[in-house]
């Protein structure tokens, strides 16, 4: 039957499947080999779909590894593993098999039948006269997981006939991705067996166990997960929920609020592991940090005396907290600090940095990073400004207040494509030049240069960058950062020249597109520009108040900050929409 398949036809992750009739004679030896080219990272091929028999016929009659082909033909089969063009193709052909023996002798075998039985369907009345004789921890297990999936309904009632730490996971699990409530005491009893130690295969569960609980569970469910696993007696399980809270909060704004609070106190636990998670979460939930900072700043407090130490600490990951709450404190403890990102603007960080500046003119950039909120710090940037000519004299450009003195400094920069310091220079000297020459190059080659302030009245100067400009325009959002920035960064210049509307349906596009960094931008934009447009503030309304984060890219300490400051533009957009649209 191998031979009647052209499979120099057929493509595998390595170009034509001639040589997968050998590997597949000698599966037993080489399953290594067949998962790479038909599986490899997950994807599957036009080969794949071709050998799902004969995977099918190892998992039932191989001499050896049976149970592995077993689990191979069920991954196959699920999105969780399997993805590609060919993915339904290759789900159709697992479908087709003949379902794997659930009484089969051996157990691994049997876990596995179960498990590809969810895959593909059912039906679930063979797993439920299977589960009322298994004796097997394990196969129960997974039997447990695929009633889940087949019949979650039953879910909670199946908790109560579990008899082994495995079973009490795997029900947990089920109920889960199925959404149901956990009956009363179930926690405790997940908690205990996380201690116990649980072996569910890799095929149903691919990351830590209070990762997989906690991470899908509604919020209910989250909360007593959390607060049974957080008073474990064992360490290790109170630090993996800590920590699983950290990976929710990537993905549901809810978490922080929720959560935050069940796990702070343990800042005080008496594992300095469990310790250093904490400060971790922290790190990377928001602003839920911020009715911590104390404690939070008695850690970063030691933080000079590792500053040399490239590792992730405790104290390096309290100072960045400090730093994205805009604490003061972040600049006594770390003067030297250079990732303008991170550094939120308050009133009080501004004081501080205006007090080390002329010990540490590089914090310049800091301030230029702060834009027009940072104004009071002008006598301080002029007072640098003889010693710290291009730092000091970019970051007074950025602020907005052009001086003389700064002309010589601006130059350099405005040749290297600088936005802000060519539009100063036209601003100090009239010569539109070096803005006409940066703003060429940011539209020949994509960044993520943002429109710099003061040229409302620049319309007329900026034309000749229309053709070269406009063609960013196309009414759809572009795949890249960079390329969306430049997207805005065209719709500014339209705007400038007077042809607002043919930036619109770009803007719009940007905007209904999901996901990315540049929405705030493109909201902002619109919203000055675009007049009433109640379509756009329901669509704003739904991005800020759905659960799931808009921010999905990028370090992952980062991307809840990144979400609730980016949430706040948009809030402040809808709100400029809505104010034009009742004064119109």
């Amino acid at each position: 039957m191998l031979e009647e398949i052209d499979w120099s036809g057929l493509t595998h992750a390595y170009g034509p499947a001639d040589d997968v009739p050998k590997l597949l004679r000698h599966a037993t030896d080489h399953l290594d080999e067949l998962w790479d080219r038909l599986f490899g990272q997950g994807v599957v091929y036009p080969a794949t779909v071709a050998a799902v028999p004969f995977i099918a016929d190892l998992a039932r009659t191989a001499p050896a590894r049976r149970a592995e082909f077993a689990w191979m033909l069920g991954m196959l089969a699920d999105p969780r593993h399997a993805s590609g063009d060919s993915f339904e193709a290759v789900r159709a052909a697992v479908t087709a098999q003949p379902p794997l023996p659930l009484d089969d002798p051996d157990p691994e075998v049997r876990a596995a039948a179960a498990y590809v039985l969810a895959q593909t369907g059912g039906p679930a009345t063979a797993l439920h006269e299977r589960a009322g004789v298994e004796e097997d921890p394990k196969v129960r297990a997974s039997l447990m997981l695929a009633l889940g999936k087949l019949d979650p309904d039953g879910t909670a009632g199946r908790f109560a006939h579990c008899r082994s730490a495995e079973e009490r996971f795997a029900a947990a699990l089920a109920a889960t991705r199925a959404g149901r409530p956990l009956p009363a005491g179930a926690a405790a009893a997940v908690a205990t067996a996380i201690s116990e130690g649980i072996d569910v295969d890799y095929a149903w569960m691919d990351g830590e166990p209070a990762d997989e609980l906690i991470v899908p569970a509604t919020d209910p469910m989250a909360t007593d997960l959390v607060s049974a696993l957080t008073i474990s007696p064992d360490p290790e399980i109170r630090q993996a929920a800590v920590f699983a809270v950290s990976e929710r909060a990537l993905r549901r704004r809810s978490t922080p609020a929720l959560l935050v609070p069940l796990v702070a106190p343990l800042l005080a636990d008496p594992d300095p592991r469990v310790r250093r998670e904490v400060i971790s979460t922290l790190r990377g939930c928001g602003a839920a940090a911020a009715p911590y900072r104390e404690e939070i700043a008695a850690v970063a407090a030691r933080y000079p005396e590792i500053s040399g130490s490239r590792a992730i600490t405790a104290e390096r990951q309290a100072l960045e907290t400090l730093i994205w709450l805009g604490d003061p404190r972040w600049v006594d403890l770390a003067p030297t600090a250079r990732d303008t990102r991170r550094m939120t603007f308050t009133p009080e960080a501004l004081d501080a940095v205006r007090r080390r500046l002329v010990e540490h003119p590089h914090l310049a950039h800091v301030l230029g990073s702060w834009g027009h909120h940072a104004a009071d710090a002008v006598p301080e940037l002029l007072a640098i400004l003889p010693r710290a000519g291009r730092a000091a004299s970019l970051a007074l450009a950025r602020i907005g207040h052009h001086v003389a003195e700064a002309l010589p400094h601006l130059r350099e920069p405005a040749v290297e494509g600088d936005l802000d310091a060519a539009a100063a220079i036209r601003r100090l000297t009239g010569d539109t030049q070096p803005l006409l020459d940066a703003l060429d190059a940011a539209f020949r080659r994509p960044s993520s240069t943002r429109w710099p302030a003061g040229l409302d009245d620049a319309g007329d100067e900026l034309r000749p960058l229309v053709p070269v400009a406009f063609p960013h325009l196309t009414g759809e959002a572009a795949q890249t950062h960079a390329e969306r920035m430049t997207q805005i960064l065209a719709a500014r210049l339209a705007a400038a020249t007077g042809n607002t509307g043919g930036a619109l349906p770009t803007l719009r596009a940007l905007v209904t597109d999901d996901g990315h960094h540049a929405i705030g931008d493109a909201a902002e934009l619109l919203a000055d520009l675009g007049g009433p447009d109640e379509r756009l503030a329901e669509r704003l309304d739904e991005l800020v108040t759905r659960e799931q984060r808009l921010i999905a890219s990028g370090v992952a300490a980062d991307i809840v900050w990144h979400d609730e400051a980016l949430s706040e533009r948009l809030r402040a957009a809808a709100r400029r929409v809505r104010q034009v649209g009742s004064s119109s």
